[in-house]
């Protein structure tokens, strides 16, 4: 999950080891941290139409980048959660 101002709230465990982190690295650290560095500034006016689709199916297709820089490609598909609540990369790993 990550809240209205992009923070990781929670982590799916076995996405944090997939992308070499331990949960505990993860939380309260900006989501674009996650993303591939190319991919971050088009990753940033995705997330706010997530955020405003509560309930909604969102879908998107960047790549993720791992704690030791390598980039791990792949589509990211989630049910946004409401306000609180958001999809994040982690939800499907």
């Amino acid at each position: 999950m990550v809240d209205a101002a992009g923070k990781i709230m929670a982590v799916n465990p076995f996405g944090a080891e997939q992308l070499g982190y331990r949960v505990d690295e993860l939380l309260g650290q900006p989501v674009l941290k996650v993303f591939y560095g190319a991919d971050r500034e088009a990753v940033k006016p995705i997330l706010p139409s997530a955020w405003n689709n509560s309930g909604g199916v969102v879908s998107w297709e960047f790549r993720s980048v791992r704690k030791n820089g390598d980039s791990a490609s792949g589509s990211r598909i989630g049910q946004s959660g409401g306000a609180s609540q958001r999809s994040h990369p982690f939800d499907r790993l």
